[in-house]
């Protein structure tokens, strides 16, 4: 009798072993996962009730772009104007990336922010700029607009286009699939008064012709 209980004791010592050697492997796999796409973060499963995500979507591209803009006034720089069509190209690439499973600046089609937002016919601006964000997460989404500034402002590059202050424009579009995987798209512009497609051409300086930013040229007054 003595020695099965010593033997059971073995045993439950090896299986302890094994499932604590298991779950190191587990969490060093994560760890690697979330360090390699910074931009992309998992967060444990926590109940919270049921909301409409529709609504609450639109609150919180509010609420990033509000939290960018407190980052750019700590920086001395003007906060970013609301642009709802650009906002409505943002969604519409949130979306796509949601659809069609990638996350990428570029989609498949090899459209840029820039043709995208061209595809819209918005052509007043001279300077564009993009920042994604990917979340998976069950907890509050109170914490989703917090977590993606702070995730930009922590690398640099996503940084600089926060702090650029040539951009005076800018529009969040959000998808959100089965309430816990979050795409975020903020588009920034430098919006123009003259010079884009269709608009008119910038004033001449003197010994200089009226003109428009290439490729466009100026016929008649208007950039075309």
């Amino acid at each position: 009798m003595k020695e099965k209980i010593i033997l059971l004791l073995f045993m439950l010592l090896i299986l302890g072993l094994y499932y604590e050697y298991r779950e190191g492997i587990i969490a060093q796999f994560l760890n690697q996962l979330i360090y390699e796409t910074p931009m992309i973060e998992i967060k444990p499963n926590v109940s919270e009730p049921n909301y409409t995500v529709e609504t609450n979507l639109l609150e919180l591209e509010a609420e990033v772009q509000s939290l960018v803009n407190e980052q750019r006034i700590n920086h001395s720089l003007n906060p970013l104007v609301w642009n709802e069509d650009i906002a409505i190209v943002a969604r519409f690439h949130s979306e796509d990336m949601m659809t069609r499973g990638f996350f990428q600046h570029i989609n498949p089609e090899g459209l840029d922010s820039q043709d995208r937002l061209q595809r819209e016919a918005i052509y007043y601006f001279n300077k564009t700029g993009e920042n994604l964000y990917r979340l998976i997460t069950e907890v509050n989404q109170s914490i989703v607009a917090r977590k993606a500034v702070d995730g930009w402002m922590g690398s640099s590059g996503h940084r600089e286009i926060i702090l650029d202050g040539d951009f005076n424009e800018a529009g969040v579009g959000i998808a959100c699939s089965n309430e816990t995987d979050y795409y975020i798209t903020h588009d920034f512009i430098t919006r123009t008064d003259c010079g884009y497609k269709g608009g008119p051409c910038c004033p001449s300086k003197p010994g200089y012709l009226p003109s428009c930013y290439v490729p466009y040229e100026c016929v008649s007054g208007v950039c075309e």
